[in-house]
């Protein structure tokens, strides 16, 4: 029974009904006009449902069909060569799959329908609103109507049409089971055309093998592999084999490729196959004597086994190389006879072997790069069997090593490669190995330094000779060539290695350019027996001033300085904890105090003679002093110190850190308190003396630093002066140039301040060190004359003129500033130098600086002819400075006869020089006076230096072979005006040697002169010689007429000669 309307619906249908009056009419045409709307509707939807079953039903038919097929081909087409029961059971399973596939599905799509009371309860389960109202309609309607029902049908009808008006009953079809049929279909449907696409004949060999068990039709391959390979192969050697692919069209050889081979029993070994060429190489073993093979890869699985004999090669022996060495390297011909050896490059090689059985031919093979040499195949000598191979060979190839072996070919065709194979060395003939045996760092040298140079030369063949070549540090690698006997320092030796130490001048690198900050690049050659030179890395010289070099070994001793000072706190700290463990009764706190010492100790130890400790460095610093012949009291001072540092390091360090390494090794309670208070003793000794030392390097080096500051504050006001020269001299507009003087007046005060800084500084060095008598009193000396002088306030004056725009007043101020600057320190050295020499000894020293300070004189001339005047005034001022150093050395030899006359010589070549360097920057001629003084100035030095030394020799001979004489002696000595001044006779033989090689050297430029010029200027010359010549004998005369007694012995004959 259909259910009761709920209220408020039945109002509506209420609401919506005719009036009641009229019931015979209105009931029977709105009633039959819903019901068979109604039932249209549903019957339409019965249709649509019965329609959609049997169209789902034949997509699943068909994807359960298509993939059953699929499946059991793929299965077949997997397996390749199933067995016959395999086939006959997949073609049971493939017609069992199609007959229940028809039975499930198309069977009851043929005879079933939808009918219209399942179809309205299914569109009443998808419409809950319709409640049982639209089923329980058709029922009734199905029944057939009856006077009784009619009010009844038109109810439920008007109700049921009313809520289904707006209701889509086709939405009550299950859609998505008919979406999964056609999913289902599609994908099976696009695996089966695909595979149909991409592998046509698989699919219909697939088919036709499922519905033809019985029939033999194999399945069709891509690949058709074929394989090459000799009936027989040789014993002991690689075979190779070639896998092609036969297929049509051509296809390549699958990815998986492989050779598999098999002897007796063993299992099969699988090789692979190059792709690219198809070639397999097979390592058989050697005891078998057949093997079978096949080749298989991608679908071609079904060649069959292969059998391939083996057979023995022949042998090689009594094998030998008669190496015969080119003609250059001077070696004999030997023979080798093992696997491994080496020829010289070039070499010629004669092959020699025997083959144990008969072969047609043989070559030689020659690897890396690939050679074939043919070989010559003879009869066996006497008493063998098989035949003798013999052969010629010369490796041309730039290869280091080559590989040899030798291939033979016999009468059937069967060829091989002899097992026996050669390596063979080439040792090429390389140019000779050359390098330093000394430290390999650039040299900073003066003009006067004097190198000890040491390097080592070998060959792998042998050297002819060695030398030096050097050139300006300008020119780049490599040094020109030239012929090796032209080499300095040539030495002719025939020798594999060649060990030589030279003895090398700067002077003699240098040559004429001897001009401050010139370098050269030196290098060591040789020539080897082929004529290859070889030379070593560049040892580049560098030429500095004397000053130069001793600012910076000023800098090295402050490093040295510093060290000595870090070893007194560390030994003082080894000593304080060496005698608290002596003192200690804890084993415990005496084993830490004794490891804190020995760390002290080790490391005060290092501190004197590590890498760049204080020993090291001064023993460098004394080094390169005595290279360069430098002499000064801190020096001397420098190479004390590093003599007592390691006299020190010696005697108490090295053997302290001993005792205390063996105190921390041993047992508690050794070694006893005895030993330790002994060892901390010394300790503090070794303390004590480093802090001397110290004391000792840092009064030299103060003393040396004062006068550093003094010559650095010179040379910045003679930069000043410079400066405000050219100020003084250009064209700027007058806005530009004030400011240049502005500028220019600020950096003249703020050296001023520094000045006055210094001079500050002087005074308190001086009142500190007045107990020390005359350093404090040099000290002192130097602060007054800075003040004295007025060199501050006379700063300040030049400021202000350059304020003015008297720039040319101001540069003349300033060069005078810096001229006496220079002064006031060349005085405070040479007071530092005299504090710790001999007279003597002292006047040799200041002789040697001032010639030396007019070489450098010569040598700024000459660069300022290079650069065209460019810097003159530097010039200018290191001469005026060396006038003035002159006159200071004038009062020291006025006692020495023959000496003053030769200082006035040297002084009037030396104002000329600065008289023609003031008129014209680029006058050549002051060069050449500039350098006359120098070499007059190295006359005067040389025979004071060879004086001192005489006498010094003669007073330690007197001294050791006579008693000390008597008072009246003395006396007699004294009054005895008759002793000759060896000084001046040293000097004589000088200036007489120096004029004897200036008169050579023009009676040579007189033999052909370039010009008639040339040679009244030649002649001018001469006779200025001769006038030379007689003033020295005249000064001669006067001197052997002062000292009668001693003429024998005087050079006047010689002078009269000349």
């Amino acid at each position: 029974m259909p259910s009761q309307t709920p209220p408020e619906r039945s109002s509506e249908v209420a609401v919506a009904a005719p009036p009641a009056a009229d019931t015979s009419s209105a009931d029977t045409l709105p009633a039959e006009t819903a019901v068979s709307t109604l039932l249209g509707r549903v019957e339409r939807v019965a249709r649509r449902a019965t329609w959609w079953f049997r169209l789902r039903a034949m997509m699943l038919l068909v994807a359960v069909v298509l993939l059953s097929l699929g499946t059991l081909v793929a299965i077949d087409w997997i397996w390749k060569t199933p067995p016959s029961a395999v086939r006959y059971a997949l073609s049971i399973l493939a017609a069992v799959a199609l007959l229940a596939a028809f039975w499930r599905w198309a069977r009851p799509a043929c005879s079933r329908r939808a009918g219209l009371l399942e179809t309205a309860r299914r569109i009443e389960y998808r419409f809950p609103q319709l409640s049982d109202r639209l089923s329980s309609l058709v029922a009734l309607a199905a029944a057939g109507q009856t006077p009784q029902s009619v009010s009844l049908v038109a109810l439920a009808a008007d109700e049921t049409e009313s809520q289904a008006r707006d209701l889509d009953f086709s939405e009550a079809l299950d859609g998505r089971r008919m979406g999964w049929a056609a999913t289902a279909l599609v994908v099976v449907l696009g695996l089966a055309i695909g595979a149909a696409y991409w592998g046509p004949q698989v699919v219909r060999q697939g088919l036709v093998r499922l519905a033809t068990p019985w029939n033999a039709s194999p399945w069709p391959r891509t690949d058709y592999l074929a394989l090459q390979i000799e009936d027989a192969v040789l014993a002991g050697q690689p075979v190779a084999v070639v896998v092609q692919n036969l297929a049509d069209p051509p296809q390549p050889l699958p990815r998986d490729a492989r050779v598999q081979y098999r002897s007796g029993s063993s299992s099969p070994t699988t090789v692979a196959v190059d792709r690219d060429s198809g070639r397999a190489t097979l390592d058989l073993p050697g005891s078998e004597t057949w093997f079978d093979v096949r080749a298989t890869g991608g679908d071609d699985d079904t060649m069959r086994w292969r059998r391939v004999e083996i057979v023995p090669p022949p042998q090689l022996t009594q094998a030998a190389f008669l190496v015969t060495p080119p003609s250059a390297s001077g070696a004999e011909a030997f023979t080798e006879t093992g696997r491994r050896f080496a020829v010289p490059q070039h070499s010629r090689l004669d092959f020699t072997a025997h083959s144990d059985r008969p072969i047609q031919s043989a070559r030689l093979l020659v690897a890396s790069p690939e050679q074939q040499i043919p070989l010559q195949v003879d009869s066996p000598g006497q008493g063998l069997t098989g035949q003798t191979i013999t052969g010629q060979w010369q490796p041309e190839t730039s290869a280091d090593s080559l590989q040899v072996s030798v291939a033979w070919t016999d009468a059937d065709g069967l060829s091989g490669v002899y097992s026996r194979r050669w390596q063979v060395t080439l040792v090429r003939d390389t140019p000779p190995e050359v390098r330093w045996t000394m430290a390999g760092e650039d040299l900073r040298v003066t003009r006067n330094a004097v190198l000890e140079l040491s390097f080592v030369a070998r060959d792998n063949y042998g050297l002819v000779a060695s030398g030096l070549q050097w050139t300006s540090a300008l020119a780049e690698p490599p040094i020109d060539a030239e012929e090796a006997a032209e080499w300095p320092y040539y030495q002719a030796e025939a020798s594999p290695q060649q060990t030589r130490n030279v003895t090398l001048s700067v002077a003699e690198l240098a040559g004429s350019d001897s001009s401050s900050g010139a370098a050269w690049r030196l290098q060591a050659v040789a020539e080897d027996t082929a004529g290859q030179v070889g030379h070593s890395l560049p040892l580049r010289v560098y030429l500095l001033s004397e000053q130069d070099l001793l600012t910076e070994l000023t800098k090295d001793s402050q490093q040295v300085l510093e060290q000595v000072r870090a070893a007194v706190r560390s030994q003082q700290i080894a000593a304080e904890r060496t005698r608290e463990a002596a003192l200690q009764s804890d084993p415990g706190r005496r084993q830490d105090s004794l490891n804190i010492a020995q760390a002290a100790q080790q490391q005060a130890l290092q501190q004197v003679e590590g890498p760049a400790a204080a020993l090291p460095v001064a023993e460098q610093i004394a080094g390169r002093a005595a290279t360069n012949q430098l002499q000064s009291t801190f020096l001397e001072n420098v190479q004390q110190a590093a003599e007592q540092l390691a006299q020190l390091r010696e005697r108490n360090l090295q053997p302290s850190a001993q005792t205390l390494e063996a105190a921390v090794n041993q047992d508690a309670g050794s070694p006893s308190p005895a030993v330790l208070a002994d060892l901390a003793d010394r300790q503090a000794a070794a303390a004590e003396q480093l802090q001397r030392i110290g004391e000792q390097l840092a009064a030299g080096l103060e003393s040396q630093l004062v006068a550093e500051s003094i010559r650095d504050a010179a040379a910045a006001q003679q930069r000043l002066a410079a400066a405000s020269r050219r100020v003084g001299g250009e064209d700027a507009e007058g806005g530009q140039q004030q400011d240049l003087a502005d500028a220019l007046a600020d950096q003249q005060r703020d050296v001023a301040r520094q000045t006055e800084r210094l001079q500050d500084r002087l005074q308190d060095m001086a009142a500190a060190a007045r107990q020390n008598g005359q350093t404090g009193q040099r000290l002192n000396d130097a602060a007054e004359q800075l003040s004295g002088q007025q060199i501050a306030d006379r700063m300040r004056d030049a400021a202000d003129d350059l304020q003015q725009q008297q720039s040319d007043a101001a540069a003349d101020a300033q060069q005078a500033i810096a001229r006496d600057m220079r002064r006031i320190a060349s005085e405070f050295a040479d007071s530092q130098d005299a504090s710790g020499s001999r007279d003597a000894g002292r006047l040799a020293e200041q002789a040697a600086r001032l010639a030396q300070r007019q070489r450098e004189v010569s040598q700024q001339i000459a660069e300022t002819l290079r650069r065209e005047g460019v810097d003159s005034e530097t010039a200018i001022a290191q001469q005026s400075d060396t006038l003035e150093a002159v006159e200071r050395l004038r009062p020291d030899l006025e006692s020495m006869p023959l000496f003053p006359a030769a200082l006035d010589q040297a002084e009037q070549r030396m104002e000329s020089a600065l008289a023609r360097m003031q008129r014209s920057p680029t006058d050549s001629q002051a060069y050449e006076d500039a350098r006359d003084a120098g070499q007059r100035l190295d006359e005067i030095a040389s025979a004071i230096e060879q004086s001192a030394r005489t006498e010094s020799s003669s007073e330690q001979a007197n001294a050791d072979a006579d008693p000390p004489p008597s008072e009246e002696a003395a006396d007699g000595a004294e009054d005895n005006p008759q002793s000759l001044p060896i000084a001046s006779l040293f000097l004589v033989r000088s200036m007489q040697t120096r004029l004897r090689n200036e008169t050579a050297e023009l009676n040579e430029q007189a033999v052909e002169p370039e010009s008639d010029e040339a040679m009244t200027r030649i002649r001018q010359q001469r006779q200025q010689l001769s006038q030379q010549q007689a003033q020295l004998a005249q000064r001669l005369q006067a001197l052997l007429n002062d000292f009668p007694s001693a003429a024998a012995a005087s050079p006047q004959e010689e002078v009269d000669n000349e």
